[in-house]
């Protein structure tokens, strides 16, 4: 290997190596800016959804499956779970 004088830090790495750290430090950002503490667990999570989205989902999947019939009439069994 022939040695590169005068060329300063990083003079061996190339235009990949450095483009690969740099998508690597761009991942790491956006990983971590999309974490957040899960109240439940008080442990860290990846969000996919906001809070807003996951509320807005909840709500659309509660009214298909009230049409859809398929909720137990059982007051106390409801309790139960609930």
């Amino acid at each position: 290997m022939r040695a590169v004088r005068g060329r300063g830090a990083g003079a061996g790495r190339t235009w990949r190596g450095r483009l690969a750290a740099v998508g690597l430090a761009a991942a790491l950002v956006a990983a971590s800016s999309a974490c957040a503490i899960n109240p439940a667990t008080r442990r860290p999570e990846l969000l996919l959804v906001t809070p807003a989205q996951e509320r807005a989902l909840g709500r659309d999947m509660d009214g298909q499956l009230l049409r859809a019939g398929d909720v137990y009439p059982d007051a106390a069994l409801t309790a139960y779970v609930a």
